[in-house]
């Protein structure tokens, strides 16, 4: 059985866990309707193996990132290479 204390946090922060969780989905569900499908995979993928990598220390997850990372690197220069900038600039003051 939990000590009083462990069940009195648990409780302050169920509200906030349950706000979390809805402001995900509707996150996802943006995600997913503005840039498909595919996107909210990557997403969910890269979010999934943040999670196990943080947790737990888990080296596999840490792999992926870690390739994911590259591959985007590579993508966004490829892109800036062919004269297209994807990402918006910051403005100069």
């Amino acid at each position: 059985m939990p000590a009083p204390q462990e069940v009195e946090a648990e409780d302050k922060d169920l509200p906030l866990r349950e706000d979390i969780r809805l402001l995900g989905r509707i996150l996802g569900d943006t995600v997913r309707e503005q840039a498909g499908a595919a996107v909210f995979d990557t997403v969910q993928s890269i979010r999934q193996n943040a999670v196990r990598f943080h947790r737990d220390e888990d080296a596999a997850a840490r792999r992926e990132l870690a390739a994911r990372a590259v591959a985007a690197d590579r993508q966004v220069g490829a892109t800036q290479i062919g004269g297209r900038m994807p990402l918006r600039s910051a403005p100069t003051p």
